[in-house]
């Protein structure tokens, strides 16, 4: 997209949400220049099979020096943006991306294939079971219907769990004798772990079927809003 389109009303609207996945790579010093090549080139393949595939998002690979490790590691961060989850798998699978990746590595370029994919296995597994429902339109309006019947779904697990492993504890002997608080130390790990790996999963997964919480985006693309200085020959209108 050229500046012009960026500043013109051909420029792609912007979406709810967009998909970004941070990578992190580590370079040494007498490499940078030839890595900056490689990644340049890196960016505009990804950019250009996004493009092909939904010319309506705006996408880019944005790089970050971050900052050196001892006298012999630079740190660069990349951020990768995608429009949607189908196009991220049809890239992480495209002979474009294999090629560069074979192009880094010829160049001894410490290249992790498969950490784009762990870290979109991360980010979707955060997004997808968030502890405390993050789809609301606005969040800064505060506690939103959708928020308040998150956090009521959240004490309903942490009430119901509390009183499974306080009953089901109360049969290891000597436990029921325990000052309350050490009962708490005890179960609170499980409870918190119970949340955190099982039940909220099928809580939310049955609140969004309901409609009692509302379901992810499934557009994740689009750009961001940019909007025109405005004209120093503009008149003001009557």
């Amino acid at each position: 997209m050229s500046m012009d389109d960026t500043f013109s009303e051909r420029a792609p609207t912007v979406g709810p949400q967009i998909r970004t996945l941070r990578l992190v790579e580590h370079v040494r010093p007498e490499q940078e220049q030839a890595y900056l090549e490689w990644s340049r080139e890196f960016s505009d393949a990804h950019a250009n099979f996004i493009a092909a595939r939904d010319p309506e998002s705006w996408s880019s690979v944005v790089m970050i020096r971050d900052r050196a490790f001892g006298r012999n590691d630079i740190r660069y961060v990349k951020v990768f943006r995608f429009p949607d989850d189908e196009i991220f798998t049809a890239w992480t699978a495209s002979e474009e991306r294999r090629e560069m990746i074979r192009k880094g590595q010829a160049l001894n370029f410490e290249v992790d294939e498969t950490a784009l994919e762990r870290e979109f296995r991360k980010r979707s597994a955060e997004e997808e079971f968030p502890i405390f429902d993050m789809f609301t339109e606005d969040p800064s309006k505060g506690c939103s219907r959708d928020r308040v019947a998150s956090a009521c779904l959240i004490g309903l697990q942490v009430y119901s769990l509390v009183t499974l492993y306080t009953y089901l504890l109360g049969f290891i002997p000597g436990f029921a004798s325990l000052h309350m608080q050490l009962q708490l130390l005890v179960s609170t790990p499980l409870v918190v772990a119970s949340i955190d790996v099982v039940t909220n999963q099928f809580v939310v997964k049955a609140a969004r079927a309901v409609g009692i919480l509302p379901k992810p985006p499934t557009k994740w693309g689009g750009a961001p809003v940019v909007v025109p200085p405005p004209s120093p020959h503009a008149t003001e209108s009557v």
